[in-house]
C-alpha cells in the first residue's frame, strides 16, 4: 500500500515538474543552468514538504536524505574534505661558492697541556671523606729554604738512629769507619769472678788500684756496660789489661767540684809501667753531684769508644796493646767506683 502511494506521489511530482517546465520553457533559455537547477530544486522540496506532511512519510522518503533531486533520488554525497598533508618546507641549497685553493698553513708546535690539579672530594660527589687537596698553600711551601734543610736533615738523622737502634737490638753494632760486628754472650760478673789488688807487687807502694773481671783476660774485642754513681774524684775503668805494668785506662773526673760539678773525660796508655800522656776533653752535657752515670764502653780491634747517657762523649784508635781484660780503676787518692751492675759482652767482627 506504501509502495503503490509512493509511486502515485512519484508520477504526481513528474507532471507537476513538467508543469513547471511548460510555464517556465518560453523563459528557460534565458535562464542559466544554475538560476534553473536552484528554481526546480526549491519547487521539489516544497511539493516534497506537502506530500510528506499529507502521507505521513519520513523526512528522508525512506532513502536516508532529507532533500530529493530531479527524478527522485538523493543528491551524491560529497566526500568529506580530506586535510592536505603537510608539506616539509625544504630550503634551497646555498649557492656553492667558487672553489678556493686554501693556502697552506704551517703546523704549529703542540704546547704540552698541564694536568689540572685533581679535583677535590666533594665537589662533584661528597662522600663525606676527608677532602685532600693538592694545592702548595700548606705548612711546607711557607717554609724557608733553611727551614726546609733542617728538617730534612732532622728526618735523616732520626733514619740513622733508628737504624743504630735496630743493630743494637739484634746484637750488632757499626763501628765508623769499621768493619761491622756481632755481639756474643755477656761473660758471668758475679764477685768471685773479679781480680782484686791486680799486678800490685809485694811491697811496692800501689800508685793505683785494679780489679779485673777474670774470664775478660784473653779477649781483645768487647763492650763494657754499667752504672755508678761518683762517691769520689773519678770513675775509672781499664780495658786490654796485659798484666800490672800494660793496659788502657778510661775515666770521668771532676775538674771543678760543686752542686753541678764540671766533669772531664780522660784516657790514656801505661806500657812498661810508664803513664802516657792523657787526653782529656770537657763532659758535654751538665751533670749533679748525684748524678747517676750510665757508662758504654767500646774496644774493637784500634778503635775505642765510650759513652754517657746515650750519647758518644769520647772516640780514639791506639794499637800498641792487642789483647787483655776488662775491669775497675782508680788512682790514688781516689774511690774505687762500686758500679751497681756490670755488663761485659765479648764483640766478634765480620770478615
Amino acid at each position: 500500500m506504501a509502495a503503490d502511494e509512493l509511486s502515485r506521489s512519484g508520477d504526481d511530482l513528474e507532471q507537476l515538474r513538467k508543469r513547471i517546465a511548460a510555464v517556465l520553457g518560453p523563459r528557460r533559455r534565458q535562464l542559466t543552468e544554475a538560476v534553473m537547477a536552484e528554481i526546480e530544486q526549491e519547487a521539489i522540496d516544497r511539493m516534497a514538504a506537502t506530500l510528506a506532511a499529507q502521507f505521513e512519510f519520513p523526512g528522508d522518503f525512506g532513502l536516508g536524505c532529507q532533500t530529493l533531486q530531479p527524478g527522485g533520488s538523493c543528491p551524491p554525497v560529497a566526500p568529506a574534505p580530506v586535510a592536505p598533508a603537510p608539506v616539509e618546507k625544504v630550503k634551497p641549497a646555498a649557492a656553492s661558492p667558487a672553489a678556493v685553493t686554501p693556502a697552506p698553513i704551517e703546523p704549529k708546535p703542540e704546547t704540552p697541556r698541564t694536568p689540572e690539579p685533581y679535583a677535590r672530594f666533594g665537589t662533584s660527589l661528597d662522600l663525606g671523606l676527608p677532602k685532600l687537596s693538592l694545592e702548595s698553600n700548606g705548612f711546607w711551601s711557607k717554609l724557608p729554604p733553611a727551614g726546609k734543610i733542617g728538617i730534612a736533615a732532622g728526618v735523616v738523622v732520626a733514619v740513622i738512629g733508628f737504624a743504630v737502634l735496630a743493630l743494637r737490638g739484634s746484637g750488632s753494632t757499626v763501628v765508623a769507619n769499621g768493619p761491622q760486628v756481632v755481639a756474643g754472650s755477656p761473660l758471668p760478673a758475679m764477685e768471685s769472678g773479679w781480680i782484686t789488688d791486680w799486678g800490685a807487687e809485694p811491697g811496692v807502694r800501689r800508685e793505683r788500684e785494679i780489679s779485673i773481671l777474670r774470664p775478660s783476660l784473653n779477649l781483645s774485642d768487647y763492650r763494657v756496660e754499667f752504672q755508678t754513681q761518683m762517691e769520689g774524684k773519678a770513675v775509672g775503668w781499664v780495658f786490654r789489661a796485659k798484666d800490672g805494668k800494660n793496659f788502657y785506662v778510661a775515666k770521668l773526673e771532676v775538674v771543678t767540684p760543686g752542686l753541678e760539678p764540671k766533669v772531664d773525660v780522660v784516657h790514656f796508655a801505661v806500657v812498661d809501667g810508664q803513664s802516657q800522656p792523657r787526653t782529656r776533653s770537657e763532659l758535654p752535657m751538665k751533670v749533679r753531684i748525684d748524678t747517676v752515670y750510665r757508662i758504654r764502653f767500646e774496644a774493637v780491634g784500634d778503635h775505642f769508644s765510650t759513652w754517657v747517657q746515650d750519647e758518644k762523649v769520647d772516640d780514639w784508635t791506639d794499637d800498641r796493646l792487642k789483647l787483655g781484660g776488662v775491669g775497675l780503676y782508680s788512682d790514688r787518692g781516689e774511690t774505687m767506683p762500686r758500679p751497681r751492675t756490670v755488663s761485659v759482652v765479648p764483640l766478634v767482627i765480620k770478615r
